[in-house]
C-alpha cells in the first residue's frame, strides 16, 4: 500500500519553495509600507519645468559676476561677497539648507547685512552630513548653490558654476 501524499517528503518540499516566496513578498511589503522614505521632490513634472527658471537665476548670478565665501560656525552662518557685491541693493539674503535625503530636515535662515558688510544668520540646529545650500536675495533675482559635506573646517567659496 502506498503512503498518502501529505505523508510524503517531496510534495511538502515543493510546496515549501513557493511559500518562501510568498512570505518574503509580504515581508518586503511590510517593510516598504512601514519605513517609507521622504521624497525630496514629489512633483517631478513641475520641478522639471522649473529647471529653466532656476537656470535663469544662475545665469543672472553669472551676469552679475557674484561669488561668495560661506563660513559655518556651530551657531551661525556668515557670508562674504568676494565679487559682485556692488550690484546688490543690500537687502537680506535667504539661505536655504536642503538635506539630500530627508525633506523633514530642510530649513531656511534669513541673513542680514551687518556694519562690516558681512551677511550673518543664526543657526538654531546643528547640521552634519550632506546638504545642498542655496543663497538668493530676498527678491529672488539670482541664486548661488553648492552641495556641501558638513561640518566644515574652512570657508567655502561659492560661485554660479559651483555644484
Amino acid at each position: 500500500m502506498t503512503r498518502r501524499w501529505y505523508k510524503q517528503f517531496w510534495p511538502w518540499f515543493l510546496i515549501f519553495l513557493p511559500m518562501c516566496a510568498v512570505v518574503a513578498s509580504f515581508t518586503t511589503l511590510y517593510i516598504a509600507i512601514g519605513a517609507q522614505q521622504d521624497m525630496v521632490v514629489d512633483d517631478y513634472y513641475k520641478k522639471g519645468k522649473a529647471i529653466n527658471f532656476q537656470k535663469d537665476k544662475q545665469n543672472a548670478a553669472m551676469a552679475l559676476k557674484l561669488s561668495v565665501d560661506l563660513a559655518l560656525q556651530p551657531d551661525a552662518v556668515a557670508i562674504d561677497f568676494v565679487t559682485g557685491a556692488s550690484s546688490l541693493d543690500g537687502s537680506a539674503l535667504e539661505v536655504n539648507f536642503y538635506h539630500t535625503t530627508l525633506a523633514s530636515k530642510d530649513f531656511t535662515v534669513l541673513a542680514v547685512k551687518d556694519a562690516r558688510g558681512q551677511y550673518k544668520a543664526p543657526l538654531t540646529q546643528e547640521i552634519t552630513g550632506k546638504w545642498r545650500v542655496t543663497i538668493e536675495p530676498y527678491d529672488a533675482q539670482w541664486r548661488l548653490r553648492k552641495t556641501l559635506k558638513l561640518p566644515l573646517e574652512q570657508t567655502i567659496h561659492i560661485d554660479p558654476l559651483s555644484h
